[in-house]
């Protein structure tokens, strides 16, 4: 239900934002957008992200995709403009997701962000947690 972000500076986060849109977020909005249940909208998903829809259904899924991802890119950013008054931001960012990574990364990427993935996403919480105690 949330999206993280936290700058690491040195081994140590420097800044740690959340906002409420994460992946689960995403299928329920998706759901709700295509009028389907959550396990729908979860197939839908999978199947879009392994390129397994037929044309059709491809530019279905994407036309309310567009928007919810427009929304959660917004959000992101909006987020990173509050760090930006504090903290010269990084041009490249680990992203690490547990499910519909190429999602998240594509819409990062159209804001001129660099991605690479990361693995675990505990380290993050980790690492920033020990910074905030």
């Amino acid at each position: 239900e949330l999206t993280d972000i936290s700058i690491i500076k040195k081994g140590l986060s420097s800044y740690f934002a959340s906002f409420p849109f994460g992946t689960a977020t995403l299928v329920k909005k998706l759901s709700q957008s295509m009028r389907t249940s959550m396990e729908d909208a979860r197939s839908n998903l999978s199947m879009y992200e392994h390129n397994r829809l037929e044309a059709g259904q491809k530019n279905h899924i994407e036309k309310h995709l567009f928007l919810l991802m427009k929304d959660w890119q917004s959000q992101y950013m909006h987020a990173l403009s509050v760090i930006a008054e504090d903290v010269v931001l990084p041009s490249k960012i680990y992203l690490s997701t547990s499910s519909y990574f190429n999602l998240f990364k594509k819409s990062l990427e159209e804001q001129r962000f660099h991605i690479s993935s990361i693995d675990p996403l505990p380290t993050i919480y980790v690492s920033a947690l020990k910074n905030m105690i």
